[in-house]
C-alpha cells in the first residue's frame, strides 16, 4: 500500500515563519508529499524567489568561479533557454549582473539571496542577447564583467569580502524573467587575509559523511556460521563504487585533499555510515540482484508436488560489483588508517523517529552496532561518546535514549555477538521486567494491533559525556556555553553553525530541507545551478570562517556533489593562515570546567527547550512510526520465544537482529529531506516495511498449532486432548499455549512448551467444559513467556459421550447395565464351546520309550472325558415330555 497521500490547506509553514518562534517539528497522519501545491508550502515560502517559478524563458549558470581576486573580471558561463512555443528576436533579451554589500553574518547573507532583485543594488551594464532563440532551444553565452572600482560598467568592488551575486534575464520592459544566485568570494590581491587582523584565527574542524540509501532486500534474517547471501534490488551501490561513482570518488577528493593539504586533513574525520560499510564488505566476497527474497522457513513439500513446479522460484542473477566492493573497502581501509574516524547511526536513521517507536533495542542497533561494525571492517578504533543525528537536531524524549551512546554501555564479545549476549544476559536477569501489553483477548500480536506505549526502558547515564551533534539554532532553552549545551544528566550538545551547513547541502544533486533551515529563506534550491549551488557553498566556508568568534567545525553534507572544491576551500582557509586545525576529538572535548559551570546554570526553560526551531516537513508521519513500532515489538517477542541451543551456531537475537536493521532503514533520512527524492524514498521505505512485515508473517506462521480435522470426543471430563505444535525456525521455541474459551470453560495445560528446533511436538491439556453444553468451541494459540500472543489462533470444538448421546444419568446406567450383562452371556457361550470342541495340539514325535506311557494316559482321559458326558444333565430337546 502506498501511504504517501496528499493533505490539502498545509499551511504551517507560512505560519511558522511569519511566527518566527522555536516549536517542535510536526509529523503528519500520513506521508505528504512535497509536490502537491497544497502542501508544497511546507517546503518552500511561497513568497520567496517568485519570479524563478518555471516560466517560458530561463537563465541558468553553467560556469562560476568560487572565487576571485579583487579587481579581477568574473567571468561566467551562462545558458539561455526558450521552453515556450513562440520563437525569441534577436535583441529582445538583456542579461544584468548584480550584486548586493558583503554582509559579516552568513543568516543575513541567506536572507539576502533569497530576497528579490531589489536587495541587489549595484548594477553592471547589461548585456544584451544577440541571437534569435528558437521554441524549445537554448543557447550559450561567455560573460566577462569587469569587477574593479573605476572600471565603466563594472560592479566596482574593491574590498575583499564575500558578495552575493544576481544574474537574471529582462525583457525591453525591464521586467524580470528569470534570475540565478550566488555568493562569490573576492580575495586580496598579493595579501594573506590574517595580516590586516588582530584577532586569532579560528579553529577549523570538518565532518564528511560517507552514507547513500542501500536498496537491499528486506526482511533479512541471521545465518551461521556464515552470513546469508546479500540480495540487492539493483546495482546503484555498485555504480557508486565504480571508478568514475560518486563514492569512490569521494575517497578519491579526501585522498587529494590529503596529500595537499596534511594538517587539514588531520582537522577532519570520515563519518561512517555502518550499514554502508557492512553492505560493502558483503558484496566484496558476492551478492545476487533480486526483486524479493526467497522463503526463509522451511517448508514441507512431497516429491511430486515439486516436479516441475517453478511457481515460487526466485530470480536472481549475480551481482557485478564485487570487484569495486572490494577495491573500495580497501582503499577506506587505507584512509582510516590514517585518519579520524567516527560512525553514524545506522543507516543514518533519523534518532527522533526511532525514539517514537519507544524501542530499546531498536535505538541500541542505531547507536550501538556502529562503533562495534567500525572497529571488526576497518580494523581502527572510532571516536566514542559521539552521535551525529541526521535530521540536525535532538527532540527532548531522544536524549533519555542517548545514554545507548557511551562506550561503557556498549557490550563487548570476542565469540557471540555482543548485542546479542546482552540481550540474553538482560533476559535471565530476574530483575529486568519483560512484561507486555497484551489486546483485550490477547490473540493479537504486536504486528496487528497498535498497543499503546509501555514505559521505555530508560539508558544507563553515561560514565563520560556522550556528545550529540547538532546545528547551533536548534538549542535554546538550555544552560550553554561557547559551543557546548547541557541537554541531560551526561548528555551534551556540541553545535555547528546551521546556517552554513544548510548552504553546504545546498550543494547536492538533491538539496536537502532542514528543520532548523529558516522558513523565511525556504526555497527549492534547484532555482540555482549546481555549479552557482557549489560555489555558494564554497564562499560560504570562508565567510563564516572569516566572522566566526570560536571553534568552528564544518558539518559536510551526505553525497556531496563536489567534495573537491569543499574540502580545498578548507584547505586553501588553513594555508592561508586564515584559520588554523583543530582536530575533531579536540572540538569535542567536553572538560571539567565547562560541565561544572553547565551544571551550575539555571534549568531549561518551561516548554519545549530544544529541537527543530521551524516546521520540518520531513518528519516522519504518525503511520509510518506506528508501523516501525508494531514491527520492532513483534521482532522483540519474537526473539524472546525462542532459547540458545548450543548445537546451533546462532542464538535468537543475532537471528532477528537483520530484521531491526531494516526498520531502522526505513527510518533513515537519506533521501527523505530532498524535495527531489523524497516521493520515490517513501515508496521505498513502505516496499521495505512490506517485505519486512511479510517474512514476519512468514515466521509466525512457522510457529504454530495444528488445528485438528474433526471434533474432540471425550468419554469423560477427565479424558485429556491433544494437540500438534509446529516450529519451523534454526532454533529451539519456548512457548506457552494461551486460549480463549466461553464462560464457566477453562483448560489446564503445562506451564512450558518446548518445541525442537524445525520440528513438532504434540501437547496434552484437560478441558473443564459446562456440562450442559454440547459442544464447546476453544480459540488456542502460542505465546511468548511474557504472554505476548506470537501465533494465529486455531479453533478447537471439544465434547463428551454424555454431551453426543443427550442421555439422562439413569438411561446412561441402564444401558451400561444391559452391556454387561450381554457381555457375560456371551462369554459363557464361548465357555461352553471350548468345552464341547476341545481344542486339538500339534505336538512333536514322542521318544519310543515314552509312547506307552503317553497311550496309557490318552486312554485315562477319554474314559473320563465319557463319563462326564454320561452324567451331564440333559439339554432340553432331550428331556421327557
Amino acid at each position: 500500500m502506498n501511504l504517501r497521500i496528499t493533505s490539502a490547506g498545509v499551511a504551517l509553514g507560512v505560519l511558522i515563519g511569519s511566527l518566527n518562534t522555536p516549536l517542535a517539528a510536526m509529523g503528519e497522519g500520513l506521508p505528504v508529499s512535497p509536490n502537491s501545491e497544497s502542501t508544497k508550502q511546507r517546503w518552500i515560502n511561497p513568497n520567496v524567489r517568485e519570479v524563478d517559478a518555471e516560466g517560458p524563458v530561463r537563465i541558468e549558470l553553467l560556469q562560476v568561479p568560487t572565487s576571485i581576486k579583487v579587481g579581477e573580471a568574473l567571468k561566467l558561463r551562462v545558458k539561455v533557454s526558450n521552453n515556450g512555443d513562440e520563437a525569441i528576436e534577436k535583441n529582445a533579451l538583456n542579461i544584468v549582473v548584480r550584486h548586493a554589500d558583503a554582509e559579516d553574518n552568513l543568516a543575513q547573507t541567506r536572507t539576502v539571496l533569497a530576497g528579490d532583485a531589489s536587495v541587489f543594488p549595484y548594477s553592471a551594464q547589461p548585456q544584451t542577447v544577440e541571437q534569435s532563440i528558437a521554441p524549445k532551444q537554448s543557447v550559450e553565452i561567455d560573460l566577462e564583467v569587469p569587477t574593479a572600482k573605476g572600471q565603466p560598467g563594472g560592479l566596482a568592488i574593491d574590498t575583499a569580502g564575500e558578495y552575493p551575486i544576481l544574474v537574471g534575464l529582462q525583457d525591453a520592459s525591464k521586467a524580470w524573467l528569470s534570475t540565478q544566485r550566488f555568493l562569490s568570494a573576492f580575495h586580496a590581491q598579493g595579501q594573506l587575509a590574517s595580516e590586516d587582523s588582530e584577532d586569532d584565527p579560528p579553529e577549523l574542524s570538518a565532518i564528511v559523511p560517507l552514507s547513500m540509501p542501500i536498496d537491499a532486500v528486506g526482511g533479512e534474517t541471521g545465518e551461521a556460521p556464515e552470513p546469508s547471501q546479500l540480495l540487492l534490488q539493483s546495482e546503484n551501490l555498485a555504480d557508486a563504487l565504480a571508478d568514475d561513482g560518486q563514492m569512490q570518488e569521494l575517497l578519491k577528493s579526501f585522498d587529494a585533499f590529503s596529500a595537499a593539504y596534511p594538517e587539514a586533513a588531520q582537522a577532519t574525520c570520515l563519518g561512517i555510515d555502518p550499514e554502508l560499510l557492512r553492505t560493502v564488505q558483503r558484496m566484496s566476497r558476492g551478492y545476487m540482484v533480486a526483486s524479493k527474497r526467497p522463503s526463509v522457513v522451511s517448508q514441507k513439500q512431497r516429491l511430486r508436488d515439486s516436479w516441475g513446479d517453478n511457481r515460487n522460484a526466485v530470480k536472481m542473477e549475480p551481482g557485478q560489483g564485487q570487484q569495486a566492493a572490494s577495491d573500495w573497502l580497501g582503499h577506506l581501509r587505507a584512509v582510516a588508517q590514517e585518519t579520524c574516524t567516527l560512525a553514524l547511526p545506522w543507516a543514518n536513521a533519523e534518532l527522533n523517529a526511532v525514539q517514537a517507536t519507544n524501542n530499546e533495542w531498536l535505538m541500541r542497533e542505531a547507536l550501538q552496532r556502529g562503533q562495534l561494525t567500525l572497529e571488526r571492517i576497518l580494523g581502527t578504533k572510532p571516536l566514542n561518546n559521539v552521535v551525529v543525528p541526521g535530521s540536525g537536531y535532538i527532540a527532548p524524549p531522544t536524549t533519555q535514549s542517548l545514554g545507548w551512546a557511551d562506550e561503557a554501555s556498549i557490550p563487548r564479545s570476542d565469540q557471540f555477538d555482543p548485542l546479542g549476549q546482552a540481550w540474553f544476559q538482560e533476559g535471565q536477569d530476574p530483575n529486568v521486567s519483560r512484561e507486555t501489553s497484551p489486546s483485550s483477548d490477547g490473540s493479537r500480536s504486536s504486528l496487528e494491533e497498535d498497543r499503546a506505549l509501555k514505559a521505555a526502558t530508560p539508558a544507563p547515564i553515561p560514565a563520560q559525556p556522550v556528545r550529540a551533534l547538532v546545528a547551533d539554532n536548534t538549542v535554546w532553552g538550555v544552560a550553554k556555553e561557547g559551543t557546548t549545551a547541557r541537554l541531560a544528566q551526561g548528555i551534551f550538545a556540541k553545535t555547528y553553525p546551521g546556517s552554513l551547513t544548510a548552504m553546504l547541502g545546498d550543494a547536492t544533486d538533491a538539496p536537502p530541507t532542514y528543520g532548523y533551515g529558516n522558513y523565511d529563506t525556504r526555497f527549492d534550491a534547484r532555482s540555482d545551478s549546481l555549479p552557482a549551488r557549489i560555489a555558494t557553498a564554497s564562499a560560504a566556508i570562508e565567510l563564516e570562517t572569516h566572522h566566526s568568534d570560536g571553534p568552528l567545525m564544518l558539518m559536510l553534507p551526505t553525497q556531496p556533489s563536489d567534495p573537491k572544491t569543499l574540502l580545498n576551500t578548507m584547505g586553501e582557509l588553513l594555508e592561508r593562515g586564515e584559520a588554523k586545525p583543530q582536530t575533531v576529538e579536540a572540538y569535542l572535548r567536553t572538560s571539567g570546567d565547562t560541565i561544572n559551570a553547565l551544571n551550575s546554570m539555571p534549568s531549561a526553560q518551561e516548554g519545549i527547550p530544544f529541537g527543530a526551531p521551524f516546521d520540518d516537513p520531513t518528519v516522519f508521519s504518525d503511520t509510518e512510526i506506528n508501523r516501525a513500532r508494531q514491527q520492532a515489538d513483534y521482532i522483540d517477542d519474537f526473539t524472546h520465544l525462542m532459547v540458545p541451543d548450543p548445537a546451533v551456531a546462532i542464538g535468537p537475537y543475532s537471528f532477528t537482529a537483520p530484521l531491526r536493521r531494516e526498520v531502522l532503514r526505513a527510518l533513515s533520512v537519506n533521501g527523505r529531506q530532498s524535495i527531489a527524492t523524497f516521493d520515490a524514498t517513501v515508496d521505498r521505505e513502505t516496499k521495505l516495511l512490506d517485505q519486512n512485515r511479510d517474512t514476519l508473517t512468514e515466521l509466525r506462521s512457522s510457529v504454530t498449532l495444528l488445528p485438528p480435522g474433526n471434533v474432540y470426543t471425550r468419554w469423560s471430563d477427565s479424558s485429556p486432548l491433544l494437540i500438534a505444535a509446529r516450529n519451523g525456525l534454526p532454533l529451539p521455541v519456548d512457548a506457552r499455549i494461551r486460549y480463549a474459551a466461553p464462560p464457566g470453560a477453562s483448560i489446564d495445560v503445562d506451564d512450558r512448551l518446548l518445541i525442537p528446533a524445525k520440528g513438532s511436538i504434540t501437547a496434552q491439556m484437560t478441558a473443564n467444559l459446562p456440562t450442559d453444553a454440547g459442544r464447546t468451541d476453544i480459540d488456542l494459540w502460542l505465546a511468548t513467556p511474557s504472554g505476548a500472543a506470537i501465533s494465529k489462533p486455531v479453533t478447537i470444538g471439544v465434547q463428551t459421550r454424555s454431551g453426543l448421546l443427550g442421555a439422562k444419568t439413569s438411561t446412561v446406567t441402564v444401558m451400561a447395565l444391559l452391556l454387561v450383562l450381554i457381555g457375560i452371556g456371551v462369554l459363557r457361550k464361548r465357555k461352553a464351546r471350548r468345552s464341547s470342541h476341545p481344542k486339538r495340539t500339534t505336538r512333536p514325535p514322542r521318544p519310543p520309550h515314552t509312547y506307552a506311557q503317553g497311550a496309557m494316559q490318552q486312554g485315562q482321559r477319554q474314559q473320563r472325558v465319557q463319563t462326564r458326558r454320561v452324567q451331564r444333565r440333559p439339554r432340553r430337546d432331550e428331556e421327557a415330555p
